[in-house]
């Protein structure tokens, strides 16, 4: 089922664990972080459905962003 706010900050918080010293603002821009945090949840039997379309959302634009910024003249 849908998590709430405690099984976020559990399942957050063993995620962060598994990347040692980094700190969570450096964490929250990367997208393997995401993907240990939605691992952890469904091993637990939890999705959150809203919160990975927003993940997905935000990297499909980032990836975007790096795809157009290669086009200009990011070589020289």
């Amino acid at each position: 089922g849908e998590w709430g706010l405690e099984a976020y900050e559990r399942i957050r918080s063993a995620a962060q664990r598994e990347f040692g010293e980094a700190s969570l603002k450096a964490l929250v821009s990367n997208p393997r972080f995401f993907e240990v945090v939605f691992t952890i949840a469904r091993k637990e039997g939890l999705s959150s459905p809203t919160l990975e379309g927003i993940v997905a959302a935000i990297l499909a634009m980032k990836a975007g962003s790096l795809a157009a910024g290669e086009g200009a003249g990011g070589g020289r």
